[in-house]
């Protein structure tokens, strides 16, 4: 599977019953690997159900930000999972994506395809589909 091969950022857009499976396995596998997974959503409610569909630990993304601005325990043993990236905007994903390098961590970005199609065509987390070689779309 793309999500758990070797690079810093990983890309999926995805929608529906597949996505829960996906997020299941490949945290799944990375617990296998030893990394620690934390979960990123835009919300706490979406935090929730990131948690809910996947038992990865999550937090909203208000909460992380301001964890961030403090000392973080992460390192390259950590996935920085972000569900719900299509509802970022391009200032958000920036400091999503420093973090994850700053901590040297393994980021991937999880976004719905049918948002997608709802977003306008300067969608940050569509431009990145578009310029991450191992990007995955799946429906």
């Amino acid at each position: 599977m793309c999500l758990v091969s070797e690079g810093d950022v990983k890309a999926l857009a995805v929608t529906g019953q597949p996505k829960a499976a996906i997020l299941t396995a490949a945290s799944q596998a990375w617990g296998g690997q030893g990394l620690a997974v934390r979960g990123v959503a835009p919300s706490r409610r979406a935090a929730h159900l990131l948690h809910a569909v996947s038992g990865v630990e999550s937090q909203s993304f208000a909460a992380c930000e301001e964890e961030w601005q403090g000392d973080f325990e992460m390192s390259r043993d950590t996935v920085l999972l972000l569900d719900g990236a299509e509802m970022l905007g391009l200032k958000q994903l920036e400091r999503f994506l420093a973090v994850a390098d700053l901590a040297r961590a393994k980021a991937v970005l999880v976004g719905d395809i049918d948002q997608l199609h709802a977003a306008r065509a300067g969608s940050p987390f569509r431009d990145l589909m578009r310029a991450i070689p191992d990007s995955v779309v799946v429906s």
